[in-house]
Formats: C-alpha cells, sequence, structure tokens
C-alpha cells in the first residue's frame, strides 16, 4: 500500500478507477508535456511520453515492489541545447515531493561517485537527479545502484562505514547526446527531446515568436499539484485493481499507452 502525508484538501482517489478514468487522469498528467518537443524518430514519441509517466510513477510507488528501477535518461542530441531535459525531470519532483530535484554533477572518477551515490543513500533521497551529463556514463558504481535489490555497499564520505545502506532510489539523468557503457545502456530507458528553438519575428523571416502553455511551469505544478498527484494516483490504483497487470511499473506505463491506441 501507499501512505499519503497530505495536507490539502482530499484527492479523492476513486476505490475502482475503471480504464477510461485511467486514461483521463493519464491526459491529465500528459497535458505538462505540451510545451516540449520530444522527438517521433521511428515512431516513438507516445514511447518517449511514457518514459516520462513511468519515471512519475516509479517515483511514487517505488517501496511497494522489489527489485531494481532503470535509470530515467532525458536526453537531446548534441547541439540541441535548451530543449527541457532538466526541466522535464524536475516535473517528476515536483508533483512526487513537492520540491525540485537537487541536482548532483556525474564524474567519471567511480569511487566518488560511489560516494556520491552513498550519500543518497544515507539521506534517505526517493528520487537522484544526476543533471547535464557530459561524458560517456560507465562505471561499476551507477551500473550496480541501477540494479541495486535493495542496498547498495561503500563508504560513506567522512566514515568508515562500508554500508550497506538502503537503496530505493529512482534515478532520473539529462544530458546532450549521452552515451553508456554496452552494460549502462541495458539498464536505462530514456526520453528523446530536440529544442524548438527561441525565435522571434524579427530573428528568422515568416517565424512568430514561440508561445507557451505555461510560461512558468513549475510554479503551475506547485499550485496545481493536487490535481497532477490525484492523476498519477488514479492511474496506479487502476493498475492495483486490474490486478497489476505487467510485472513492473514502467510496463504499465507502456501498456496503458498500447490500450489507448
Amino acid at each position: 500500500g501507499l501512505f499519503l502525508a497530505w495536507s490539502g484538501a482530499p484527492l479523492d482517489v476513486p476505490e475502482a478507477p475503471t480504464r477510461e478514468d485511467a486514461r483521463a487522469a493519464l491526459d491529465v498528467l500528459l497535458g505538462l508535456l505540451a510545451d516540449f518537443t520530444i522527438s517521433d524518430s521511428g515512431g516513438m514519441r507516445n514511447n518517449f511520453r511514457a518514459v516520462w509517466v513511468a519515471a512519475l510513477l516509479s517515483a511514487l510507488c517505488r517501496y511497494s515492489f522489489d527489485g531494481p528501477v532503470p535509470l530515467f535518461l532525458f536526453n537531446a542530441p548534441p547541439g540541441h541545447q535548451g530543449a527541457g531535459k532538466s526541466l522535464m525531470a524536475q516535473l517528476v519532483g515536483v508533483i512526487a515531493t513537492g520540491e525540485p530535484l537537487p541536482a548532483m554533477p556525474y564524474t567519471t572518477d567511480d569511487d566518488e561517485m560511489r560516494k556520491a551515490l552513498v550519500s543518497v543513500a544515507f539521506a534517505g533521497w526517493p528520487i537522484t537527479f544526476i543533471d547535464n551529463v557530459r561524458a560517456h556514463v560507465e562505471g561499476g558504481a551507477p551500473e550496480a545502484a541501477i540494479t541495486s535489490h535493495g542496498t547498495i555497499g561503500g563508504r560513506l564520505l567522512g566514515s568508515s562505514n562500508p554500508g550497506p545502506f538502503p537503496w530505493r532510489v529512482v534515478t532520473l539523468m539529462s544530458g546532450n547526446g549521452v552515451t553508456f557503457s554496452r552494460d549502462g545502456w541495458r539498464r536505462t530507458i530514456r526520453v528523446e527531446l530536440l529544442s524548438r528553438g527561441k525565435f522571434t519575428s524579427s530573428d528568422v523571416p515568416g517565424q512568430s515568436e514561440r508561445t507557451f502553455k505555461y510560461r512558468d511551469i513549475i510554479a503551475h505544478v506547485r499550485e496545481h499539484r493536487r490535481a497532477y498527484l490525484r492523476a498519477a494516483l488514479v492511474v496506479i490504483r487502476a493498475r492495483h485493481v486490474a490486478g497489476r497487470p505487467h510485472e513492473h511499473v514502467c510496463g504499465y506505463a507502456f501498456g496503458l499507452y498500447h490500450h489507448i491506441g
């Protein structure tokens, strides 16, 4: 089960949501992605949108299932800066926790990366966000954390305690043209974003100024968090009532798209 520490108006999640209820709730969540240009390379746009949904659902119900969670990568090709990679990841944090996520840098020093991840485990963070990665990602520390079945080992900075430490963390990462080791790719699912550019009519003839549905989407989500949190919990509850189809909540997010068609 899930326990929600909530001081606002009741979320009113139905006891037995239908598939139609889940679809309606999914539409509420996907409305937040209106200002992002999600790649449709290979017809993958809906799959990429499902990855974002899966990241959110995983963050909300991480303690309700055993086993590891893949790394969720928000990626854009080189030259597509400003695509909103970090912002899309932050939406997961604000809905799930009420606050933007503290960003953690990636380092190619595997020992330092292990210490950073152990610090995350010790602090009890539900989500860790590795932002603006500019290097090839490989190494035993991140790969071991992603496939962890509940604990990770390693020395806490400033301590001789080798652990193990509890690890029920959802890991998000953003970057441009991020590459992984072979083992890293097998542990990762991704969203591919493109930059739409920020032109004005004076910059490019015939090009109107880019408009946004949400000028400050973080402020919007904070203000309306109840609606988005409720929508996510309706989807999670609908899955439970349906007998938990798909072994993993990530698979459920993709399955929901399949049913929608």
